[in-house]
């Protein structure tokens, strides 16, 4: 994967020191020496992150990186999942599925880091490949499922790029399962009480697909039971998504 261009990546740092957050999710992050150069570079502007992480699912060049100041207890990769596309042909969710585990004072929660497919597609028989999607939902779902069987009483965040609007099948595959409520969307704005959060400049659309999600119990922990979107005025130099982040109160 190319290397973003000097402006770009200062207008990212630019973005992380103004926000400060103390766990960093990055989405489409490069091979392993690409995580080190952001985490110099910021430890450069006093910002030190000690704890980092590449997860890498089958697509070789769009990996998920973490980056915190607080130790988390376990980081796993799921990338043996997959779902059933036509005629029953399994396909693996190329980007996988990331958990990070933290205790923070009594308390144990858990960070589940997802990327799901883009609306480009080059099967005609799934338009914007909606279906793929839907079946990277699926798959992800179920092993959070499996890591927390009752929501109810689970701590974890559900969080990243999903490609698809708040209404969309997609999304309703991470917030009920049958009757059983497993998260529940975080309402995000800027400053504006914009709540787009990325802009395809070729299409001229603007759309919200970018979303943190939060298990029952754990809503208590979120400050005010939202999330912001930052806006600073060089955030679209940065990158077409804008990063959506939470306070979380212990």
């Amino acid at each position: 994967m190319y290397p973003k261009p000097e402006s770009e990546k200062e207008a990212i740092h630019k973005i992380i020191t103004t926000i400060q957050p103390d766990i960093l999710i990055v989405q489409e992050m490069g091979e392993e020496p690409f995580l080190k150069e952001l985490q110099t570079d910021l430890k450069n502007l006093k910002l030190y992150y000690p704890y980092t992480h590449l997860a890498k699912g089958s697509d070789d060049v769009r990996h998920i990186a973490v980056l915190s100041k607080e130790p988390f207890a376990n980081a796993t990769s799921y990338n043996e999942l997959n779902y059933k596309f036509f005629k029953n042909n399994k396909m693996p969710v190329k980007r996988g599925l990331l958990e990070l585990q933290f205790k923070t004072e009594d308390t144990e929660w858990s960070i589940f880091c997802v990327h799901l497919k883009s609306r480009r597609w080059n099967k005609p028989q799934d338009y914007e490949s909606l279906k793929q999607r839907i079946g990277e939902a699926t798959a992800i779902r179920d092993k959070i499922k499996e890591r927390c069987p009752h929501p109810e009483k689970s701590n974890y965040l559900i969080l990243g790029d999903f490609n698809d609007n708040p209404k969309s099948k997609t999304i309703k595959r991470f917030l009920k399962s049958g009757k059983q409520m497993l998260s529940i969307i975080l309402p995000a704005k800027d400053s504006r009480k914009e709540v787009w959060t990325h802009f395809r400049e070729s299409y001229g659309v603007y759309s919200q697909i970018d979303y943190i999600l939060v298990s029952p119990p754990f809503l208590e922990k979120i400050k005010a039971k939202s999330a912001s979107i930052a806006d600073p005025p060089f955030t679209l130099d940065a990158s077409d998504h804008r990063m959506v982040y939470a306070d979380i109160v212990f």
